[in-house]
């Protein structure tokens, strides 16, 4: 369809070329009949000559229209952006003398830099606010004397139990911020048993009768002494 103009002048040289051919041998005769094929007159160059310029003409616009609309084509750019995304591309379309429009109709006089479109275009997703549940006060374990042991509670609920050497218990104290507790314990005569338990499980860590604890090295059983 783009050469449809040149094919046109084309077609009309093909039909002027013999009407210039019988004018000018209708004008002038030929001196030896034996050239007469050979000879073109004044009027057959200057009929060839316009038809030669007149295709010259159509051709160049022809193909001045063809580079036109490449060169149009190539002002468009693609210009990548950096965010959450990844790298993601903007398209701008080229409108002639520099300037260009951005995906969402706005114009630029000039190419956009990657840094300001990612203020158009960018999304930077910001990470979750995490709740964090605000943590509840713990209550401090309580002691509850029984028969050769103390159980160890809190809120009402049984932590731990530490079984005592003796049946009856005389003394406890927690110790080292509540992570220990000391007990007295003694039977229904005769030496008392100092013992060292782990609040948490309410296991025996350590022990030592009440009247060795002054030469032995249970510094922790200290005022237990009998």
């Amino acid at each position: 369809m783009k050469n449809r103009p040149f094919a046109f002048v084309l077609c009309s040289v093909l039909a002027a070329v013999p009407a210039a051919r019988v004018a000018a041998q209708s004008q002038y005769r030929p001196v030896d009949s034996e050239h007469r094929d050979h000879q073109m007159s004044n009027t057959e160059k200057a009929a060839v000559g316009v038809i030669v310029g007149a295709l010259a003409i159509a051709a160049a616009k022809s193909g001045g229209q063809h580079n036109h609309h490449e060169h149009a084509a190539d002002t468009s750019r693609t210009v990548y952006i950096n965010d959450s995304r990844g790298k993601v591309p903007i398209y701008l379309r080229g409108v002639g003398n520099g300037g260009y429009i951005g995906p969402r109709g706005e114009y630029y006089g000039y190419l956009p830099s990657s840094d300001e479109l990612a203020r158009t275009y960018g999304i930077y997703q910001r990470p979750p606010v995490v709740q964090r549940p605000t943590p509840v006060p713990q209550q401090p374990l309580r002691a509850s004397v029984e028969q050769g042991q103390v159980r160890l509670t809190r809120d009402g609920r049984s932590v731990a139990v530490c079984r005592t050497a003796m049946a009856n218990v005389e003394r406890w104290a927690f110790v080292k911020g509540g992570s220990q507790i000391i007990v007295k314990s003694r039977g229904n005569h005769g030496p008392a048993m100092v013992e060292l338990f782990d609040t948490a499980t309410g296991t025996l860590r350590d022990k030592v009768l009440a009247s060795a604890i002054r030469r032995s090295d249970a510094r922790w059983a200290r005022g237990y002494e009998d």
